[in-house]
């Protein structure tokens, strides 16, 4: 269903996802994106998400991390990692390097994943996930 939003769990496991264990997931006409899991350490923030249904020929995708609104670290598709699950769907891991930047040991952390199609006459889809973080020691 278009605009559906569930809630799940956080995983603190990292690499290519199983089962249905999911922090949430948008799903729209075109695909689903899936935040699975997310991670805050000492000078680093880590999320996992799951983007199906999108071939990365035909569309970039963009991961922006931000605390309390602020913008904290942006990266492209090919920042982190990527694992092709199968035809148009892929598992990506996007680092944050946060040494510069001043944060609690709790965080009130926005993830905003956007699929961009390269063709100019659609628009980019994107999901907005909020997640709060205690800092791993």
């Amino acid at each position: 269903m278009p605009g559906e939003i569930k809630v799940g769990i956080i995983s603190k496991k990292f690499g290519r996802p199983t089962g249905f264990h999911h922090t949430c997931i948008i799903t729209n006409i075109r695909g689903t994106i899936n935040l699975r899991n997310a991670e805050y350490t000492e000078g680093q923030i880590k999320v996992g998400y799951e983007v199906n249904g999108f071939s990365l020929k035909e569309y970039n995708v963009s991961c922006k991390l931000y605390n309390d609104g602020n913008l904290i670290s942006s990266s492209g598709s090919t920042d982190g990692g990527l694992i092709e699950l199968d035809e148009q769907h892929y598992y990506f891991v996007g680092f944050g390097n946060i040494d510069q930047v001043n944060l609690p040991d709790s965080i009130n952390l926005t993830v905003e994943i956007t699929v961009i199609p390269n063709d100019s006459g659609q628009k980019p889809l994107t999901a907005s996930f909020n997640v709060d973080l205690d800092k791993e020691m």
